[in-house]
């Protein structure tokens, strides 16, 4: 594991979402974005407010700052200002992910979670979850998403990896 296969799978993770959001998402009325759908989390915006807390949680964890509190969905009843945030998110994972290096990968980080206390992994099994756990709930969106009547689309890594190789299918 290196920082470039690191970043490989984060150009993955952030162009799917960024896909779901342009592609599906969108289609979505903000009535529909908060529809509740009785499955996990709930509605499309109640997945998407999870997505972007853990990914802000770990990556502070990361970076050693300040955990922020889990983001509450009831804050975020429309489309554009779930965005918004999710785009700031994006774009503080991005920086970190610029700076990090090779070095930094094993480093370990002590953290502390509700459910086992204190723990301490090494920096890429943290943004590999970061990574497996975009995929899960993107897949609760997409399902979500043609539960609504939305366009959806594949996620596979693969189907990615060929697209930016310039391959078909």
């Amino acid at each position: 594991m290196n920082t470039d296969s690191i970043r490989t799978l984060y150009d993955y993770h952030f162009t799917l979402n960024r896909r779901i959001w342009d592609e599906c998402i969108t289609q979505l009325s903000d009535e529909q974005f908060v529809e509740e759908i009785p499955y996990s989390l709930g509605s499309i915006r109640n997945q998407v407010v999870h997505m972007m807390s853990v990914d802000a949680i770990w990556f502070a964890r990361l970076e050693e700052v300040n955990v922020p509190p889990a983001l509450d969905p009831a804050h975020f009843n429309d489309r554009a200002t779930t965005r918004r945030v999710w785009d700031a998110i994006e774009e503080r994972m991005r920086l970190y992910l610029e700076h990090l290096r090779d070095s930094r990968l094993d480093y370990a980080v002590t953290y502390t979670t509700r459910r086992f206390g204190e723990c301490q992994s090494p920096s890429w099994q943290i943004l590999t979850h970061v990574i497996t756990h975009g995929v899960d709930h993107r897949a609760q969106v997409l399902a979500g998403l043609h539960a609504l009547g939305a366009p959806t689309l594949e996620q596979d890594l693969m189907i990615h990896l060929w697209a930016r190789q310039g391959l078909g299918d």
